[in-house]
């Protein structure tokens, strides 16, 4: 690899190259160069350089490169070596130090390092900032990973690490927040992350965040919410406006062991009806909404949440987007989403 050029490097110009290497096996190139601009290589007047990679004594992979011909053209400057075969291992013991090296995978996030890996049975996911802001700062997406994340990516270039665990269709129920738990314990432990994390809830993950926050309101920094679910009444209960959802509502259930509907309608801990431990800390709340949204109504969700909350003293400051529905989320420009966080993270 090399740097961009709008052009062949000129006269007496060198270039920069990095030579990565895949695989298990040696390997060896010829490097051809030229001047780049005439056609003199039609007189001879280009070379080859060898390219070597293969391990030494140790078992180490190192790359070797044959000197310049003498008289020959030789654009090429600082050479440097990098084994493509050995950074997961890199990344295992640098930038994942607390990742089980059996059931971990890498792969790049909007050109972020990304570890996959297993944790009690459910499937995980971490990404890791180029350089980390003081105190392992971090955003803790808690469904639909991925969707909208320029707010995610805008966190992650200023050090957030950003993470998410799926569990998918237990709507923020009791056992969810078992395994969310153990997810925390091993982030702020082995990880080595902020004890104190962001929480981020888009539509029914809402449910998940705010349930969370309720039961650990010390541990969290600040609550982003996206057409936020606070109310499983409204939805998929559909017990007001909006049109539920009855696949959803029997899982909800289910999740949450309810044998039928007046025992949920009767649930004392449904998000909006359990703001008291987050006023209490004073958890900062943002939540981005579309006011056309008919599948999660904001009269019966964010609204609503925004004045309950606010009657108990808690901060909560609400964007309501005119004539959005439930989607898109997020913003375009998630600028007063990054701000929102920075001003009430602490250790940035």
């Amino acid at each position: 690899m090399m740097p961009p050029l709008l052009h062949a490097p000129a006269k007496g110009e060198k270039t920069d190259l990095e030579i990565r290497h895949y695989g298990e096996k040696p390997g060896r190139y010829f490097l051809y160069d030229d001047d780049g601009v005439s056609y003199n290589y039609e007189r001879g007047e280009y070379s080859f350089r060898e390219i070597r990679f293969e391990k030494n004594k140790k078992g180490q992979w190192k790359g070797s490169i044959s000197a310049p011909e003498r008289g020959k053209p030789n654009t090429v400057g600082k050479i440097t070596f990098k084994s493509m075969t050995e950074v997961p291992r890199l990344l295992m013991k640098e930038i994942f130090p607390g990742l089980p090296a059996d059931s971990v995978s890498f792969t790049d996030w909007l050109g972020f390092h990304r570890a996959d890996f297993s944790l009690a049975g459910k499937a995980c996911i971490l990404i890791a900032p180029e350089n980390p802001a003081p105190g392992n700062p971090w955003i803790w997406r808690t469904e639909f990973f991925g969707h909208k994340p320029q707010a995610d990516s805008v966190l992650a270039a200023k050090g957030f690490h950003v993470a998410y665990i799926d569990v998918t269709d237990m709507y923020g129920a009791p056992r969810a927040l078992d395994r969310m738990d153990k997810f925390y314990r091993f982030l702020t432990g082995k990880q080595g992350l902020s004890p104190k994390v962001v929480l981020e809830g888009f539509s029914r993950g809402g449910l998940f965040a705010l349930n969370w926050a309720a039961r650990h309101p010390g541990q969290v920094a600040s609550i982003y919410l996206d057409a936020p679910v606070c109310d499983f009444k409204s939805w998929p209960g559909n017990k007001g406006m909006g049109p539920g959802s009855a696949e959803d509502w029997k899982k909800l259930k289910d999740a949450y062991g309810f044998k039928n509907d007046r025992q949920a309608l009767r649930y004392r801990y449904n998000p909006v009806d359990n703001l008291e431990p987050l006023a209490d800390y004073q958890i900062p709340i943002l939540s981005v909404c579309g006011e056309a949204d008919q599948a999660v109504p904001m009269e019966e969700n964010t609204y609503l949440l925004e004045k309950r909350y606010g009657q108990l003293g808690g901060e909560i400051r609400v964007i309501a987007k005119p004539g959005v529905g439930h989607h898109p989320h997020s913003l375009e420009d998630p600028a007063p989403i990054v701000d929102f966080i920075l001003a009430h993270t602490n250790e940035i």
